[in-house]
């Protein structure tokens, strides 16, 4: 689900976006991606620690990855990510449009 996120929904979003604005489309994309990448990455080391941590102050399980706890961070982990590359998309469109002849964004499936 992310790589398709990663790969087909966020650039094409962020190119017609930035086109419209006059900017570049390919660095917007990777801002955004960045975004999304980085914040799944700050929850995912806060979920480590707080782990670990846990896991040696009250000799708990030290393996993580057979918690189902981390199904739920990840999937909170995905969803920050997602604001993330939003807080970008936001930003990129509070820049004001200065060509009106580039496709219009419609949505997904457009």
């Amino acid at each position: 689900m992310e790589l398709i996120i990663i790969l087909t929904f966020l650039p094409k979003r962020m190119r017609i976006l930035a086109k419209e604005r006059g900017r570049s489309g390919f660095a917007w994309t990777l801002a955004a991606i960045g975004a999304l990448l980085g914040g799944e990455f700050v929850i995912m080391l806060l979920w480590i620690a707080i782990y670990t941590v846990g896991s040696i102050l009250w000799d708990g399980p030290q393996d993580i990855e057979k918690q189902p706890v981390t199904y739920v961070v990840y999937f909170i982990a995905l969803l920050t990510g997602l604001g993330s590359a939003d807080l970008v998309r936001r930003r990129l469109i509070s820049k004001p449009i200065i060509r009106h002849d580039v496709k219009q964004w419609g949505g997904i499936l457009s």
